[in-house]
């Protein structure tokens, strides 16, 4: 699988995720790791968990914000 369909894979998840209200993280760990066959150590993993730090939001304490 190349690293722009793992993109795009990612991306319709997170938008499933958004929609249903469920944790993407909590979804990838125990459903679809074990449903697609994907080593949680291997290449793929590291990408999902890259662009997972690209489509999820910061928590407000790790934003760089100047105080008013």
């Amino acid at each position: 699988m190349s690293r722009l369909a793992v993109a795009e894979m990612l991306a319709d998840w997170k938008s499933r995720s958004d929609e249903m209200g469920d944790s993407i993280i909590d979804w990838i760990d125990n459903k679809a790791y074990p449903r697609y066959n994907i080593p949680k150590s291997g290449k793929i993993a590291k990408w999902i968990k890259y662009f997972l730090t690209i489509l999820l939001d910061r928590p407000f304490t790790q934003l760089n914000r100047k105080d008013d």
